[in-house]
């Protein structure tokens, strides 16, 4: 049984994910199989809980190294007035340049992704958003376009995260800090993945740190409110026929609160919970143990938040080397090897200028707010709408729609009527790539549309 993006399985991971605590069960149901756990960013706390939660008996512990030698890791701190205004001048300038292209952005909020993706389509780059609150063909699209390099920057959260494996990304940006240095070491080692040099660049702000903190108060876990929920469970699932708790059947939790709460009495050992068809789950109350347990678990999941956000507030605002520093949190103990720039505490940073020496001659915002909200279709839209969903159908073939275009490209089409490239290629989701194979197709159609 092999375990990808093991790191899941424990809390102290960044990427802790309620489901892999289910995992230790299928391995029993499977008549307890050989067991492989990978993963790219654990530290040797993570590595122990792990094998403390899969069941593993003195498990073989193989390391390959958590040196990238050829990223380069540089830290901007940027404070004062105007300070926003200069990081966006610092993205857009990096991007500017083709060698740091195809690039990720990573931003904190599913708003922050929104604007900055705009103001770099603004700026004349060809950037796609990507956030999980997008409609699904619209992130699938987004996703298509940049791994087959019709748009060459992705602003994302990290709702683009595992499983996204782009060779020839150069350069990875966070706009904002992440939430822990496994976060942080993930996706900037999304750049590189080809072997020739690449950056990750953190913009940094102490104002991010609001919402790190913030993110932390909401992830709080009231006991009396997972008791509660453990109650409910014990009366929906009743007794069996010799007295003993019986068991009951719900549908995955939904929100964040509802995993987390079940997670915490799961951790607890107040219910059992096991994969069920269809999806759902499988709640099975375990002994009456009082709330001390419960109580237990819920500071051990808030005191890791804040383990989490101290570590990540040191790696960005220390003067010592971001490798060594990153090398040091994942317990790897052998020297940083760069094959180029090591990082901006040990090299100058000469590809960027210094912060406070830019000038910021105009503001994106007003473009923004000119942008104003996705069109929508009128009814006399409408007919030309259908006709291009037509037209999208026949293109893709046996592919997927979004290959082609995503819904809101088509309506925007149809409701900007383009009739010459230059206006076609001024609709958000219409790049190079999608201009060469279905340009003149789709002038055709708008043309012979009015």
């Amino acid at each position: 049984m092999a375990i990808d993006e093991a790191h899941c399985l424990s809390e102290w991971g960044h990427d802790f994910r309620p489901d892999y605590l289910r995992l230790p069960r299928v391995a029993e149901r499977l008549g307890r199989p050989p067991v492989m756990a990978c993963t790219a960013t654990a530290t040797p706390q993570v590595v122990a809980e792990i094998a403390e939660r899969m069941g593993m008996d003195d498990p073989a512990e193989i390391h390959s190294g958590f040196d990238r030698p050829n990223l380069s890791f540089d830290t901007i701190a940027l404070e004062g007035k105007g300070s926003k205004a200069r990081k966006q001048a610092l993205l857009e300038l990096g991007l500017s340049d083709p060698d740091n292209r195809p690039a990720i952005v990573y931003c904190g909020t599913r708003k922050s992704t929104e604007e900055v993706a705009e103001d770099l389509r603004a700026a004349g780059l060809s950037a796609v958003g990507y956030h999980a609150g997008m409609p699904p063909d619209e992130r699938a699209s987004a996703q298509h376009r940049f791994m087959e390099g019709d748009a060459e920057v992705v602003v994302a959260t990290n709702a683009f995260g595992m499983g996204i494996d782009k060779a020839n990304v150069r350069s990875v940006w966070h706009w904002a800090i992440p939430s822990s240095v496994e976060a942080y070491y993930q996706e900037a080692g999304r750049a590189g993945r080809d072997g020739e040099p690449a950056r990750a660049v953190l913009l940094a702000m102490r104002a991010d740190l609001g919402r790190l903190v913030r993110f932390n108060e909401q992830r709080k876990v009231d006991p009396a409110e997972v008791l509660a929920y453990v109650d409910d469970a014990r009366r929906a699932a009743g007794r069996d026929e010799d007295g003993n708790p019986g068991s009951v059947t719900i549908g995955a939790p939904r929100t964040d609160e509802e995993r987390i709460r079940l997670a915490v009495a799961e951790r607890a050992g107040a219910l059992r919970v096991d994969p069920a068809p269809g999806g759902r789950l499988l709640i099975t109350p375990g002994p009456e143990t009082g709330q001390g347990p419960v109580r237990s678990a819920c500071r051990v999941a808030e005191d890791r938040g804040w383990v989490a956000y101290r570590a990540v507030e040191s790696f960005s605002f220390s003067a010592s080397c971001r490798r060594r520093q990153l090398l040091d949190h994942f317990g790897d103990d052998t020297p940083g090897a760069p094959t180029g720039r090591c990082c901006d505490v040990c090299d100058p940073i000469e590809w960027l200028p210094d912060p406070d020496s830019i000038e910021i001659r105009k503001s994106r915002s007003s473009s923004r707010k000119a942008a104003g909200p996705p069109p929508e279709l009128v009814p006399g839209d409408e007919a030309l709408y259908e006709e291009l969903r037509r037209w999208r159908l026949e293109a893709a073939g046996d592919r997927p729609a979004y290959h082609v275009a995503s819904n809101r490209t088509l309506t925007a089409i149809a409701t900007a009527k383009p009739l010459d490239e230059d206006s076609l290629l001024g609709i958000s989701g219409v790049g190079p790539s999608f201009m060469e194979k279905y340009g003149s197709a789709v002038l055709r159609i708008v043309s012979n549309s009015t």
